[in-house]
């Protein structure tokens, strides 16, 4: 497989986003930039059944690397396209700067900073 369009010759699994539409994998490799979607072989509600479902050899799953780190290092799961990524802009969080922050929020702060160390 070399192209994003090879995709469509492959079972794909896509995934159901919490508003209710399908996501549509974003590929890009330098300049170039593809939005693809399938007819997917099977669509799930949650990145932890569309790993196992690729684990289990049903189809290409789309997720982020560190999420299924393990399962490349240890050979379970293979890159597909490698050279084409989905970088993606930066994710950026605001929030109010008073001293009362909802401990949710201070508990998510807390994780973010410790994996960016």
């Amino acid at each position: 497989m070399a192209q994003p369009e090879d995709l469509s010759r492959h079972q794909c699994i896509g995934i159901r986003m919490g508003n209710g539409q399908l996501y549509h994998w974003e590929l890009e490799r330098g300049q170039d930039r593809v939005v693809f979607s399938a007819d997917w072989s099977i669509v799930v509600n949650e990145t932890i059944t569309t790993i196992e479902i690729a684990e289990t050899g049903g189809g290409i799953a789309y997720v982020l690397a560190d999420r299924v780190a393990r399962q490349l290092a240890d050979g379970s799961l293979v890159q597909v396209l490698p050279e084409w990524s989905s970088i993606g802009p930066a994710f950026h969080l605001y929030y109010p700067s008073r001293r009362q922050l909802p401990q949710a929020l201070r508990a998510l702060l807390k994780l973010i900073q410790r994996r960016n160390e």
